[in-house]
């Protein structure tokens, strides 16, 4: 949060990317993060890409944190993430969902 586009060109670049990646993209895993009140820009870059298209993606959350981030997701966005402990969990729920 303390850093400023302005005073770093290259991370408002690479900020416009992910929104741009994050907006096209059909499944997201997310892995090990909060989306803390405090980290504003994240924040708004997650619910910006997710609620600003037509179609809603696949997300899903890999976080020990006992559904804290899940719901931080499902705040922002409106789409309630598949969860996972653990990365070996989310290889089986995708195996299971493969055709």
């Amino acid at each position: 949060m303390m850093k400023s586009f302005a005073q770093f060109p290259k991370l408002g670049f690479l900020w416009s990317l992910a929104h741009r990646e994050l907006s096209q993209a059909d499944r997201i895993v997310v892995f090990g993060l909060s989306f803390a009140p405090s980290d504003y820009y994240l924040r708004w870059l997650f619910r910006s890409a997710i609620t600003d298209r037509a179609s809603q993606p696949q997300i899903f959350n890999i976080n020990t944190d006992k559904g804290q981030s899940a719901e931080a997701i499902r705040d922002l966005t409106g789409v309630s993430p598949a969860n996972c402990q653990t990365v070996e969990e989310y290889r089986q729920l995708i195996m299971k969902q493969a055709p």
